[in-house]
């Protein structure tokens, strides 16, 4: 039975006798799996009084649309169009077709925003699916070597050559599945992810490897340790803060090359049982 602190000391010790390619592909894993108008208003008011200078130099007030004739005389000049007040019942109906408007308006926002997301989803699904996840595999395949000989970056591009097809398809029902439970209730995800965490590491050791034996023997791995595994996870948490800390440097240098390290220790002791042996030989890429 494996311990937090036996998959620590060996995942320490590997990671550190290659260092600067491991901190490299660990950077790169967490890159790609831990990414008007302007209305001007005025106002019209009408009434109230200016001045002018008559022929002696008098001061006259004259008023200004201060009587119904002179209101008319505007309005058949074509100044003022409308001498009544709107009644409540225009306004009422001026509000119900502005309220209509700014409905109609939001629902086109709104389904304009919903395809838009799903569009860029779709896209971006595809790009790891195709992209991202076989370079997950390759990066996992470079940990699993480094465990116990000093591993390659060309590892991270084993997947390209070796089992791509199958590679793509099994990684990406992976993430269907994740997410589809994650969607449905949050803790069921979480759950699915920790089952399935061993389907990258298979693949790597075996890329023909068909998806229905990945999803069974991923399961079988972490059946009984998954809250363990999720433990083991937590105990990062203080090196997490640290890289906070340091504004991600320590994070960069240290804690992904660690953690990334570890958990392929981890894979190692579920997949080839007690004391933790040394890793089979893998085919070389």
């Amino acid at each position: 039975m494996w311990t937090r602190s036996e998959l620590k000391a060996k995942a320490k010790a590997a990671f550190k006798t290659n260092y600067w390619k491991s901190v490299l592909v660990a950077a790169l894993l967490s890159v790609l799996v831990g990414t008007s108008g302007a209305a001007i208003g005025g106002r019209a008011t009408f009434g109230g009084a200016s001045g002018s200078l008559d022929s002696d130099g008098t001061m006259v007030e004259e008023q200004v649309l201060t009587t119904d004739d002179d209101l008319a005389e505007f309005a058949d000049d074509g100044i003022v169009s409308d001498l009544d007040e709107p009644g409540p019942e225009s306004l009422m109906q001026d509000v119900a077709a502005l309220q209509d408007e700014l409905g109609n308006g939001i629902l086109v926002v709104g389904a304009a925003v919903v395809v838009l997301f799903l569009v860029v989803f779709a896209v971006i699904l595809v790009i790891e699916a195709l992209l991202v996840n076989p370079l997950e595999v390759g990066g996992r395949r470079f940990f699993l070597f480094n465990l116990n000989r000093s591993a390659q970056i060309a590892e991270l591009a084993h997947a390209y050559d070796h089992g791509y097809r199958n590679t793509v398809k099994t990684m990406f029902l992976r993430d269907i599945k994740v997410i589809g439970w994650a969607l449905l209730l949050v803790v069921p995800g979480i759950v699915k992810s920790y089952e399935y965490r061993m389907i990258p590491y298979l693949l790597a050791e075996d890329p023909q490897m068909t998806p229905a034996e990945a999803f069974s023997r991923s399961r079988e791995l972490m059946d009984g340790n998954k809250w363990r595994a999720f433990v083991l996870d937590l105990s990062f948490i203080g090196w997490d803060l640290l890289g906070l800390l340091t504004l991600g440097i320590v994070t960069f240098l240290y804690v992904d090359p660690y953690r990334a390290q570890t958990h392929a220790a981890l894979y190692e002791a579920l997949r080839y049982g007690n004391g933790m042996p040394d890793f089979a030989q893998l085919p070389e890429a």
